[in-house]
């Protein structure tokens, strides 16, 4: 049916659907007075939906908050209720961690404590209001604003009883919400780390013990926003925070603490080879892997053709400590920011690919080969001191000494390995030992520890 020509209420011209289900539908309408644009939700007129309509429009028709979106009008019809309401325009969480990747621990805590802002506006109302439906589609990104939608399962704090239950959504519900036990606020807690652990990995909660080991191995966030994320998704409702506020102080001691700490300055490597096939895509990969695994937050650049970083994101989805883009680093790491170390894939070495390189540290693959010694002569005479250089395990001690002129402690033996994501423990005990020798890993060793010791 095309909604193009419809205006219902003489005010609201229909644009397009947002949103569709059995019972609800919801719009984008233009006023046609105010010419701006508006949410109209139209809700079919059955018994239970009633409730919905009833839920939405008590918990936002008194609320003010920057987070919440305000209601403008309310109209009926002979088979619809209809809420108009604010449009926001933005992406939700979810299209936001999609698009991202990854997400900083200072943003995860900034979303978290709007998010906590919001839901204890609601707790805290003249009425205690209980949102019961937080998830990321839920939530909207708007310039960094985080903005709460949908309230079709919130309901008074005083009238949940036995009988009430707001099945929610799997993976964000709390235990409770299933009629295990009674439903209050500590369920909207649950709910926010819920959000939290979403935020954190990219995927949604289950109380198997797969989704806490996955946060616990993950080095890419503080042990104390981890303590916070288990305690706000325990099982009983006694032991997780007593209230919305408490949980929110606790997000801004560490955000405090964060704050007074000086950052640590991210580390730009740059990844060049004499030749093709030389495995720069593969001892990148290698690593960016190795690296998000065991010492920081780590982002893999691909600077030349776009379809690496596509197969890698088809091969891995989003879901794996692996963050991979595509363009021009420059632009990428001003973007992408918070990460400790940014690898940049440039290919073949060229003198014209030089003139753009910015870095901390220089690493250039070279080749035994006939074939590649004079380009890798060549490159090894140009950057001298100033690159770190790695030739194949396999390469035997008197093909060494071709490369004689390269300063002790600067050439590394690459071990080799079919799969690059797959580090073990050959790959572990070579990337130890670039650690130890290269002095960006040396000195960003010293810099955690002093964080470390001042948190």
């Amino acid at each position: 049916m095309c909604h193009y020509y419809i205006i219902w209420f003489d005010k609201y011209h229909v644009i397009k659907i947002l949103a569709d289900n059995k019972y609800r539908t919801i719009y984008l309408t233009e006023h046609v007075k105010l010419n701006c644009y508006r949410v109209v939700k139209r809700i079919r007129k059955t018994l239970c939906m009633q409730e919905s309509f009833k839920n939405e429009v008590t918990s936002l028709r008194n609320l003010k908050h920057p987070n919440i979106p305000i209601i403008y009008d309310i109209e009926e019809d002979e088979d619809y209720y209809y809420i108009i309401e604010e449009f926001i325009e933005g992406e939700s969480l979810r299209a936001y961690r999609l698009n991202h990747g990854f997400i900083t621990e200072s943003k995860v805590l900034d979303f978290t404590i709007q998010l906590c802002d919001v839901i204890d506006t609601l707790h805290s109302s003249k009425e205690s209001i209980l949102y019961l439906d937080l998830k990321p589609n839920n939530i909207i990104i708007c310039k960094d604003v985080l903005k709460l939608i949908d309230f079709g399962a919130a309901i008074l704090e005083k009238e949940v009883d036995l009988r009430c239950r707001s099945f929610g959504t799997k993976g964000y519900a709390a235990p409770e919400q299933y009629g295990l036990q009674n439903i209050d606020k500590r369920s909207d807690i649950y709910g926010i780390g819920s959000v939290l652990f979403f935020l954190m990995t990219g995927c949604s909660f289950t109380d198997k013990k797969e989704s806490f080991q996955k946060i616990r191995k993950t080095n890419l966030y503080s042990v104390k926003l981890k303590q916070v994320l288990y305690r706000c998704l325990q099982f009983n409702p006694s032991r997780r925070y007593s209230s919305v506020e408490v949980l929110r102080t606790q997000l801004q001691k560490i955000q405090d603490r964060q704050n007074n700490i000086l950052p640590i300055t991210p580390i730009q490597i740059v990844i060049a080879g004499a030749e093709h096939r030389m495995g720069v895509t593969y001892f990148s990969i290698m690593l960016t892997v190795y690296l998000n695994q065991y010492v920081g937050k780590t982002l893999y650049i691909e600077t030349g053709n776009q379809q690496v970083v596509y197969a890698i994101k088809e091969q891995l989805g989003e879901q794996k400590n692996f963050f991979a883009v595509s363009g021009d680093p420059a632009e990428l790491i001003e973007k992408y920011s918070g990460y400790l170390f940014y690898i940049c894939d440039y290919g073949i070495w060229t003198e014209e690919k030089e003139q753009r390189w910015k870095y901390d540290e220089l690493f250039l693959l070279i080749g035994k080969q006939p074939w590649e010694r004079k380009v890798s002569q060549k490159m090894i005479s140009h950057f001298m001191e100033q690159a770190f250089y790695f030739i194949p395990k396999e390469t035997s001690y008197r093909s060494k000494i071709l490369f004689q002129e390269i300063r002790n402690g600067h050439l590394f033996q690459i071990p080799y390995q079919m799969n690059p994501f797959l580090v073990q423990k050959e790959q572990i005990k070579f990337m130890e030992e670039c650690i130890n020798k290269i002095p960006c890993f040396v000195g960003h060793k010293k810099r955690k520890l002093v964080r470390r010791l001042h948190w």
